[in-house]
């Protein structure tokens, strides 16, 4: 019995199984099928270095700081964005109506400042403060009723910017008018710059009768009244 027993001790020794396509003897791999083991492990090492050098390209370690800036960041840009573009829609829809109506000054920061520059009339003058804006806007529409038959806005064109991010709209715009006393009305162009702030609310605008040098503009024609 003990010498039955040997042998087949013996034969699990010696015995080389196949386990998958590989030769082990003791769990060790042996002969030929060792070395295609030993290949095909180093490609599997090298396709699961690439993978992973794939993954850890999508999966970037984001510092909270950094992400924290970066969310402000966008926030911004789209605060800017936002209001320049209820800028412009203003400028559309009620500057034309400024002999007629009261002016929204929500795009405008309290501190703005108005520049005032009409080199026909010898005219130069700025002013500072929302409220004293609002002054302008005021006596503009008493003068119109006081000294003129008519005085319209004919026409606003709104400089083209490829970008929204620039912190400026150059404005153009014609008024007619026709004082009481006189035969014939008159026409006047007039340029407005207006410098909006990191938040897109206007800082500065500029009032002046000097064409701007760009000539690039979309014209957006004064609407009726009634519509």
């Amino acid at each position: 019995m003990a010498v039955f027993a040997l042998l087949i001790w013996l034969n699990g020794v010696l015995a080389v199984p196949e386990v998958h396509g590989r030769a082990y003897v003791n769990g060790r791999i042996v002969g030929k099928t060792k070395e295609m083991a030993c290949s095909s492990i180093s490609s599997y090492s090298s396709r699961l270095r690439d993978r992973l050098s794939v993954w850890s390209a999508k999966i970037k370690l984001v510092d909270p700081a950094e992400k924290r800036m970066r969310e402000e960041d966008e926030r911004r840009k789209r605060e800017f964005v936002a209001n320049k573009g209820r800028l412009i829609d203003w400028l559309r829809s009620d500057v034309p109506f400024v002999f007629e109506s009261p002016l929204n000054f929500d795009s405008f920061r309290d501190d703005v400042q108005l520049k005032i520059v009409i080199r026909q009339l010898g005219l130069e003058t700025q002013i500072k403060g929302k409220k004293y804006y609002k002054s302008v806007n005021l006596a503009i529409r008493v003068s119109s009723k006081l000294f003129f038959d008519f005085a319209k806005v004919a026409r606003v064109k709104i400089q083209k910017d490829p970008d929204p991010m620039s912190p400026s709209i150059c404005v153009r715009w014609k008024v007619e008018a026709k004082f009481l006393i006189a035969p014939e009305p008159i026409r006047l162009a007039f340029v407005s710059v207006f410098e909006l702030d990191e938040t897109g609310l206007v800082q500065e605008v500029l009032l002046t009768d000097v064409d701007p040098p760009s000539k690039l503009f979309l014209c957006a024609p004064a609407p009726s009244k009634s519509s």
